[in-house]
């Protein structure tokens, strides 16, 4: 054991990136290969992060909270805008990719009357990068939109596929 640990200390990276990736409080989980090849020991990590599952309900929820933060007057959330924006977000998560909102108009049309409405679609690994892209947003930072419906769905792949329909 005494060269492995002679070798391992002397040839390991010190490289600014290499020692970031060891310390990023991010990564959850680390898998470790080592070979002994020619009285040589080859050691190798893999770092990742475990992403939580996230209920429908429990990311609406969360969004929700997290995008009222930001206006000046909270937005109430409608029903049958939630009910669009889950299906919307049910087939971008099968499909494994974002999905044009333009035609959810159409399926707002004889369902809720609206002066003035508004959508946005995301996909990202968590809801606190959903949230940061959602407040970016003019429309949901502005207090002019008084309802919001919001469809939350995690793809088995770990990501989550939000609709938000927002309506005046």
């Amino acid at each position: 054991m005494g060269p492995y640990t002679a070798l391992s200390a002397r040839d390991r990276p010190s490289s600014p990136g290499h020692r970031q990736i060891i310390l990023d409080p991010d990564f959850s989980h680390v898998g470790v290969g080592i070979v002994e090849q020619k009285d040589l020991l080859y050691i190798t990590q893999n770092f990742a992060f475990f992403i939580p599952e996230v209920s429908s309900s429990k990311g609406k929820r969360v969004l929700l909270r997290r995008i009222n933060q930001l206006r000046s007057s909270p937005l109430r959330e409608n029903r049958t805008l939630s009910s669009i924006a889950k299906l919307h977000s049910e087939k971008m998560a099968l499909s494994g990719r974002l999905l044009n909102a333009g035609s959810l108009k159409d399926e707002l049309s004889g369902k809720v009357k609206f002066r003035q409405v508004s959508f946005l679609v995301i996909g990202a690994p968590t809801i606190e990068q959903i949230a940061e892209q959602a407040g970016k947003q003019k429309n949901i930072r502005s207090g002019f939109m008084e309802e919001i419906g919001l469809g939350v769905r995690q793809s088995d792949d770990g990501n989550l596929w939000v609709t938000i329909i927002l309506k005046k």
